[in-house]
């Protein structure tokens, strides 16, 4: 009677370690079956947004993609990009993730990051689609990159990216000074090749379309999509700069 006792008693004790290893079996199938894919990458935009590195470890070591695209093509890149996560953005690229790949809008993560004013992950992004390896050296680089305005580098692209920039945000003063230097308004960056008188056309920015042009700014060249300055204009009503581009 008393083995039986005992025998129950330790029984009734292993229960809650054996529901936890059942769980712990179902939570395994359930983030490894291939169809919850997509559950994966749901909560990668979750780990995004609360910049949860240690989902997002998690999430990739049971098997999520570093090149899963969603619905419009964005990549997990891309959304880390979207909310300024460096250190996503570092564990996606170790993971083999694809800076090149654009989304529906034809963006690339980069494009997406400079678009939301994260310009350490921007500059970091350019450096990877141009080509440099992502070392600690690329990370520190970005993460200082654009903090000190008189910055130069060997490659320039602190520049050049200040340059996209103040494009995009009508930085006339900063345009100025960085024309003043010499700089190229001519030079593409981003898996589109977008110069800043292309991201300032689309961003209607007539005062810096205007500072570009009178520095040599070429409107006939053309993205990766064949548009250029004047097709973008009109494509989002700018009739300010569509009426300068038209006039050259």
């Amino acid at each position: 009677m008393r083995h039986r006792l005992r025998a129950a008693l330790l029984a009734f004790a292993l229960i809650p370690l054996a529901q936890a290893v059942s769980a712990q079996a179902a939570e395994l199938v359930r983030w490894s079956h291939p169809t919850a894919e997509h559950e994966l990458a749901r909560q990668f935009e979750k780990a995004a947004v609360t910049a949860d590195l240690a989902l997002a470890i998690r999430l990739l070591s049971v098997g999520l993609d570093p090149n899963y695209q969603y619905a419009d093509q964005q990549t997990l890149l891309h959304k880390a990009a979207e909310h300024g996560r460096l250190e996503l953005v570092d564990l996606l690229l170790e993971r083999g993730a694809d800076a090149r790949i654009l989304d529906q809008q034809d963006r690339a993560a980069a494009d997406v990051a400079m678009l939301a004013g994260h310009r350490d992950v921007a500059f970091m992004l350019v450096r990877i689609e141009d080509g440099e390896p992502n070392t600690s050296t690329a990370r520190e680089d970005a993460e200082r990159s654009l903090h000190d305005a008189t910055r130069d580098t060997r490659t320039g692209r602190d520049r050049i990216v200040q340059f996209m920039f103040a494009a995009l945000y009508n930085d006339q003063p900063t345009m100025r000074a960085l024309v003043a230097e010499g700089i190229d308004p001519n030079w593409a960056i981003g898996s589109y090749r977008w110069t800043p008188l292309l991201f300032a056309a689309r961003q209607g920015h007539a005062g810096i379309v205007a500072l570009l042009l009178a520095c040599g700014g070429d409107p006939s060249v053309q993205d990766l999509q064949n548009h250029d300055a004047l097709e973008l204009a009109r494509r989002q009503g700018h009739d300010q700069v569509v009426a300068l581009l038209s006039a050259r």
